[in-house]
């Protein structure tokens, strides 16, 4: 399963996976959003996962 926050188009991207018009909304594909959903919200994380608030790229010290 693969998602990613698009900030160009402001979506949120996802495997067919976790379509949920194929009734495939499982844990794992709600983690996967919940955690995309903190992007869209302007949230960044470091490698180890910790996450600190403010335009990712902002926040990342760029």
């Amino acid at each position: 399963m693969v998602a990613c926050y698009d900030p160009a188009t402001d979506e949120i991207l996802i495997s067919r996976d976790c379509d949920p018009s194929l009734g495939r909304i499982g844990p794992v594909c709600a983690a996967l959003r919940r955690h995309e959903e903190g992007h869209a919200r302007g949230g960044a994380h470091d490698h180890r996962g910790n996450w600190f608030p403010g335009p990712w790229l902002q926040a990342l010290g760029n």
